[in-house]
């Protein structure tokens, strides 16, 4: 059964894209791309993305056709692309686009949600909007906060968004604002509907939320003591054996205390 706040959750998810623009596909042009064999977003798997809804989402040299061609390219970019385009409007011209968690989970979430026409094609009579049947299974509210806490950190750093004129400012709150609703909404969603299995975090995104880049993981785990260092390069060893640590200072410590001895 959907409640009306799964209902208020697409709602919100439909007023942070109007701060984008209209994501409006065009019959002429689109193809609906079936996701049965994606990877990268697997939890959708029964659904299909317009190509042209995905296309404006991800741009790419090469216009996607099969599902291993969107899979492709969010393993390339890994959600920089997403956010690199978005940084004049947001007022924040240094950006590279690095920074924020789950990026990749919110494409495959926001695809499909925006697909509707390719996720309706097969029933018989007019649908004015997608039935319970073929609403796509909700993101998990745990990778959609921890999303909206890294779009937020970024909106707020000053060196990154130096635009601070009234209406960029603004824009920059009501798109973190249309994130924490939309989280919100998951959550009460989730409460309400307990037999009704979220979708994880995509695979490609195993670096703490960061997909295939290791140095935006490595910067968050030196700031950060999260668990999901532990699958992280680097801090992964040095998490999983702090008495070697240990005993190699206490080695380093007592040669140095002989050799001040010594001489």
């Amino acid at each position: 059964m959907v409640t009306t706040q799964t209902t208020k959750g697409w709602g919100y998810l439909a007023s942070s894209l109007l701060l984008f623009g209209s994501l409006a596909s065009s019959a002429a042009t689109s193809q609906c791309i079936s996701l049965a064999t994606s990877t990268v977003c697997p939890y959708y798997t029964s659904f299909a993305v317009n190509s042209t809804t995905f296309a404006l989402l991800v741009p790419s040299e090469t216009s996607p056709s099969t599902a291993k061609d969107i899979d492709t390219i969010l393993n390339a970019t890994s959600g920089v692309t997403y956010w690199s385009n978005q940084k004049s409007r947001l007022g924040c011209p240094s950006w590279t686009g690095n920074g924020v968690r789950f990026t990749v989970s919110y494409l495959c979430y926001l695809a499909v949600s925006q697909s509707a026409e390719c996720n309706i094609a097969t029933l018989t009579g007019e649908q004015t909007s997608l039935p319970p049947s073929l609403l796509p299974r909700p993101w998990c509210p745990d990778s959609c906060g921890k999303f909206a806490d890294s779009v937020s950190a970024v909106m707020d750093n000053r060196t990154v968004c130096t635009d601070t004129g009234v209406e960029t400012r603004q824009l920059r709150q009501n798109l973190v604002a249309s994130f924490y609703n939309l989280c919100d909404a998951l959550t009460i969603s989730q409460v309400q509907n307990p037999s009704v299995a979220c979708a994880p975090a995509s695979p490609a995104e195993r670096f703490c939320g960061f997909g295939n880049d290791l140095l935006d993981a490595q910067t968050f785990c030196r700031r950060q003591n999260d668990t999901c260092c532990a699958s992280v390069p680097s801090f992964g060893r040095l998490q999983a054996s702090p008495p070697l640590l240990s005993v190699l200072i206490g080695v380093v410590s007592l040669a140095t205390m002989f050799s001040m001895v010594w001489f």
